[in-house]
């Protein structure tokens, strides 16, 4: 983390701020030193010691929801923490850095388990999990031909199967209440007439929800036609599946005027009136891949996709930058919102769900500044050092970080559509300026298992961080306007 002789540096981040008399204030080197200084702000060797860990097997590509995401979370707000005597505030549930997601989708480490009578049947090929989890148990077996036959109270130790076509079922069951046929141990439904391919990987099992179904199986080929002619009598079955928790890392930096936070929660349900400050958003999604699985034939094979670049590389660089900012000796403007968001790799879940439970009310959320795959240099902008950020026509941001001098430039592949394509967007279609700081240069390793941490400039990915740090700096000042280009129509909500 970066030393606190860099309370100078970053002071001069501050446009209304002198940097010789900061730096006269806090000690008497020569000037000679102070390009050293700069440059020793957001090291490299900090930021690769952020990466070492995130981006190591031991995380398992940080996969939301697994255990390794949920060590990554914990390392990144054990890294905020050390920043709270400078005045930053956790802004997750009950008083922590982490925002549970509240995930809803099932997961499954194990294939479902099912015996029809005496038959011995494989998952996929005979039967598919449509709906439900968490049961195991032996069930009868009652089969309904027409809705006049169906009973008027569900059975708790009964298969319910609907020997229908699928207009009729979905007639059958809404004529019926949902505690009405949550009260079944399981329902079974016609499948197809042929069997299907069989499943070896429980991570093929997707789409299945907690929301209170019950097990849901639909059965294929001959195990159908038994099942049609009323030869099963009972339903052994293992239905396994868990659902996971997940979390947003979340803080919050109060801008001038909010040095004393107001009394209550920081974060979701502190009133609105109390925030009293614009805000701008500083985000990275620290989410990767699960680790795929092995070939056939592999020896020793590699199946984690660590992602050093994508995106451990702009996590790191939010984590150092926005230390930078809280060792600054005097608040910015504006409020800082730091988000370390989950799910990026999945829908922008993480993000989304911060939208929907803001530290900031989004009334007052002026901007979001993401960092997407930092790590490496792009020649199409001049290479080591320089950093693309996405939709640059869209606002005036870019405009004034070019006129500041900063090495920051338009996103030189327009036709890959970057802008839409990382948690920025999700604020965009909020009405909020929404942008992604870069220099992805369309490498090889991108979302395969050699996004590893050998493949990491760490003096760009410093240099580049150091330039948004300066870009930061300039945006938080109260009087620094930040405005839609009026070219740009805004995607419909």
């Amino acid at each position: 983390m970066i030393a606190t002789s860099l309370v100078a540096l970053l002071g001069a981040l501050q446009p209304a701020l002198s940097l010789d008399s900061l730096l006269a204030e806090q000690d008497s080197r020569p000037a000679t030193s102070r390009a050293a200084r700069v440059d020793a702000a957001i090291g490299a060797d900090e930021l690769e010691a952020h990466l070492a860990y995130l981006a190591s097997d031991e995380l398992e590509g940080r996969f939301t929801g697994s255990p390794g995401a949920a060590l990554a979370a914990d390392y990144l707000a054990a890294r905020l923490s050390e920043l709270e005597s400078y005045g930053l505030q956790p802004a997750g549930d009950q008083g922590t850095y982490l925002q549970d997601i509240r995930l809803e989708a099932v997961t499954f480490d194990e294939l479902p388990v099912m015996r029809a009578g005496d038959r011995e049947v494989t998952y996929g090929a005979d039967f598919e999990l449509r709906a439900g989890h968490g049961f195991t148990g032996q069930l009868k077996v009652l089969v309904i031909e027409a809705l006049e036959d169906l009973p008027a109270e569900a059975q708790g130790d009964t298969a319910l199967y609907l020997n229908m076509s699928r207009s009729e079922r979905t007639d059958a069951l809404a004529a019926r209440s949902d505690e009405w046929q949550r009260g079944w141990g399981a329902i079974v439904r016609r499948g197809l007439s042929k069997s299907r391919k069989s499943v070896a990987d429980p991570n093929r099992i997707r789409r299945i929800r907690a929301n209170g179904d019950p097990v849901t199986l639909e059965v294929h080929g001959d195990l159908r036609d038994a099942f049609d002619a009323g030869e099963v009598e009972t339903l052994d079955l293992a239905v396994g599946g868990t659902v996971k928790q997940a979390f947003n890392v979340v803080a919050l930096l109060p801008g001038k005027g909010r040095s004393a936070l107001p009394q209550g929660p920081v974060g979701p349900g502190a009133p609105s009136d109390s925030m009293v400050n614009e805000a701008i958003v500083v985000s990275a999604h620290y989410d990767h891949l699960r680790p795929r699985a092995p070939r056939e034939g592999e020896v020793d094979p590699d199946l984690i996709y660590n992602g050093a670049d994508d995106d451990a590389s702009g996590v790191a660089a939010v984590l150092e930058i926005i230390e930078a900012i809280c060792l600054a000796d005097e608040r910015p403007d504006r409020d800082v919102v730091v988000l370390l968001a989950t799910g990026e790799e999945i829908g922008l879940i993480g993000t989304s769900f911060y939208l929907d439970h803001p530290v900031v009310p989004l009334t007052r959320t002026v901007a979001n500044l993401n960092f997407e795959m930092l790590g490496r240099p792009d020649e199409l902008v001049g290479g080591p050092g320089k950093i693309w950020f996405t939709g640059f026509e869209h606002t005036n941001l870019g405009a004034a970080y070019q006129a500041a001098g900063l090495d920051i430039y338009r996103d030189p592949r327009p036709t890959q559509h970057f802008f839409e394509r990382s948690d920025n967007y999700a604020f965009v279609l909020k009405g909020i300026v929404g942008q992604s700081f870069s220099s992805y240069n369309l490498h090889e390793e991108y979302h395969t298992v050699d996004d590893e941490l050998e493949t990491i400039d760490f003096e760009h990915l410093a240099a580049t961080s150091r330039a948004c740090a300066q870009a930061l700096a300039m945006t938080l000042a109260g009087d620094f306007a930040i405005e839609w280009s009026e070219s740009y129509e805004l995607p419909r909500r």
